[in-house]
This record gives C-alpha cells, sequence and structure tokens, in this order.
C-alpha cells in the first residue's frame, strides 16, 4: 500500500513533509535529530480487497547523518467486521 520512496521536503524551520501517494504527512525535528510525525495526521489509502480506508499515523525516528536516517509509522484503521487493526512501517532516510 506504500511507494517504493517517499518523497521528503523542508515546510519551514524544523518541519518537514511527506508525501505517500498525495497524502502530505507532516513531522517536526529537533536540532538533535529527533523527528517526530504531528498529532492527528490521516492518509487515505485503497486497500484494493475492501476499498479505501482512513489511516491514522503516528510514529518518530532520527535523523543520524546529513545523508541519512530512519523513521518508523505507526498504523491505525478500521476494517470492518475486523474492527481497529494496527501495523508499523519503517522509512529509511537518504540523500
Amino acid at each position: 500500500m506504500f511507494p517504493d520512496t517517499v518523497l521528503i521536503t523542508g515546510e519551514g524551520e524544523g518541519v518537514v513533509a511527506m508525501d505517500i501517494n498525495g497524502n502530505i504527512i507532516l513531522a517536526d525535528v529537533a536540532n538533535n535529530g529527533k523527528v517526530t510525525i504531528h498529532e492527528d495526521q490521516k492518509i487515505s489509502l485503497d486497500t484494493g480487497v475492501i476499498g479505501e480506508v482512513d489511516v491514522d499515523i503516528t510514529g518518530s525516528g532520527m535523523i543520524e547523518s546529513a545523508s541519512n536516517g530512519d523513521l518508523t509509522l505507526n498504523l491505525a484503521f478500521e476494517v470492518p467486521l475486523a474492527g481497529t487493526q494496527t501495523s508499523s512501517c519503517e522509512i529509511i532516510f537518504t540523500k
């Protein structure tokens, strides 16, 4: 459901934006390199099987150097007849 690559751009001092299939996710970047997804971030994903679902995203990570880092995204979404489902994925930053 996620693309192989995600475009990350600066949105101002200490804020980056990630484009995930046309959905923009904002995150704060602290001076020490810690990355934290803004609260109440949601995207819509087409699962193909059960149709489009709204996904709540939280997460954090660390920028290790000017050319790499990582971020773990925690996903939560509702599936009819199965209730709330959770998953996570890791994004590796490279430049």
